[in-house]
């Protein structure tokens, strides 16, 4: 029998995402910190037949990669197998509390990356970056330490399963930042999806760009248009989710970043991320402005299409609204109306990567392509300014 693979015990975040998503009956392994799944992943201690599924990013607290140490980034260029599945997952902390009433001066128990995505509640408690906040590599980790080493009137922030089965009094059920989403991805062995797929598939790719300062460099920018055929928007049944999309721009070293790209993929066993063209004017032995990692993984589902669910069905979000929204390095820019979602570490790189992708979609909307109502209302909102997309150069994102 196979097995899955995930972070923490029974009823942390990355158990519970699992369950939610995965009509999966194997045993699983929980690995006592993030850290070590990914260096398992990333030193091929895994077999290829297990499941591993793993927290990428939070839009609130960026990156998994408290201690700058875990590599997150390198599972993303595909260096710890194939990403069969990627998904946004809504993140919610309640707060249990010993004894039933939370004490003025209490310690607050949870786990490290709390501190960010539960920042509003903290911070009005006085207990945010204090010694007060005790901090754990998991949830559950943190949900043990509670209950044995918890005074009267402390407070624990976790998962509201994690509360229930332990018959620990909940006080709050959410004391959670908005926008709260972390971004799961499922290596290598795909179990059965409780809601079945339609049969598509769609490829991810990588590119390793350098960076001008805060700007994309132009040789990106040629190559994602390149990207983008008119005859292929004429033959899609649906082109907000048919044309290619940035998910992600990630800091990767000093001065470089990494994207992760999303379109669909007709043929499952050809790469469909073509090589940049070379610059002539760069001699042998020279470094490219980007380069190619090609695809990293195959899903059923787009990210997009999951993102928008999330958005309307979870979070109420307008399809006719933009969301911009971030602070710390960690920022998203989401409008479910255009099926355009972006996160990333620097705000301005955030909007000029979305920015790309309204004007891919203003191109097929111009060449007589139709569109939605909701995506060809803001693309008229769009032409009157781009501050009304909060994409100007002045649009600052909201934050707590």
């Amino acid at each position: 029998m196979n097995r899955t693979n995930i972070v923490g015990k029974k009823h942390s975040f990355t158990y519970n995402a699992w369950k939610e998503r995965y009509d999966d009956k194997n045993p699983f392994k929980g690995y006592d910190s993030h850290a070590k799944l990914v260096k398992a992943l990333l030193d091929k201690k895994i077999p290829k037949d297990e499941t591993s599924i793993v927290p990428l990013w939070n839009s609130n607290s960026g990156l998994v990669d408290m201690d700058q140490k875990t590599n997150t980034a390198e599972l993303f260029l595909g260096n710890a197998g194939n990403i069969v599945d990627l998904w946004p997952n809504e993140i919610t902390y309640g707060l249990g509390v010993k004894g039933g009433t939370l004490h003025k001066k209490c310690n607050i128990y949870s786990v490290k990356v709390a501190s960010y995505q539960c920042r509003k509640f903290l911070m009005k408690l006085k207990v945010h970056k204090t010694d007060r906040f005790n901090g754990y590599n998991t949830t559950t980790e943190a949900g043990e330490a509670f209950q044995i080493k918890a005074a009267i009137g402390d407070g624990l922030l976790c998962p509201n399963e994690f509360l229930k089965e332990n018959s620990i009094t909940t006080m709050k059920t959410h004391v959670t930042n908005p926008y709260n989403t972390t971004i799961f991805s499922t290596f290598n062995s795909l179990p059965r999806l409780k809601s079945e797929s339609n049969g598509e598939k769609f490829s991810l790719g990588s590119i390793v760009t350098e960076l001008n300062g805060n700007e994309l460099p132009s040789e990106f920018i040629e190559y994602w248009e390149s990207l983008f055929s008119m005859r292929q928007a004429e033959e899609s049944r649906d082109s907000l989710y048919e044309i290619p999309k940035i998910l992600f721009i990630l800091r990767y070293e000093l001065s470089k970043a990494l994207m992760l790209l999303e379109m669909p993929s007709i043929d499952s066993f050809e790469d469909p991320w073509p090589e940049p063209e070379r610059d002539t004017d760069v001699m042998d032995g020279d470094l490219e402005t980007i380069t190619r990692k090609g695809q990293v993984g195959l899903i059923h589902r787009a990210f997009s299409a999951e993102a928008k669910s999330l958005f309307i069905g979870r979070f109420k979000t307008d399809k006719n609204k933009v969301v911009f929204y971030g602070l710390e390095e960690t920022y998203i820019w989401a409008s479910p109306g255009l099926n355009i979602f972006v996160h990333g570490f620097d705000s301005n790189l955030v909007k000029e990567c979305a920015l790309l992708q309204v004007l891919n979609l203003k191109r097929l909307l111009d060449y007589g392509i139709d569109l939605p109502a909701t995506a060809k209302k803001l693309l008229k909102s769009f032409e009157k300014g781009r501050d009304r997309l909060k994409l100007s150069s002045n649009s600052k994102p909201d934050s707590v």
